[in-house]
């Protein structure tokens, strides 16, 4: 988690925008853990991982 809060900070430094993507329940294939989490930017760019 915190590198992706280093990268939100880098994109807000460039002027992107985006929303942090986080599990809230769990349904269907595999676990999810609490602490996935990715960063989607308007440009369509991702960061992290919900696998």
């Amino acid at each position: 988690m915190r590198e992706l809060a280093t990268v939100a900070r880098q994109w807000v430094a460039q002027g992107r925008t985006g929303v942090l993507g986080r599990p809230m329940i769990e349904l269907g294939f595999g676990p999810r853990s609490l602490g996935d989490a990715v960063l989607i930017g308007t440009d369509g760019h991702c960061h992290g991982t919900l696998a």
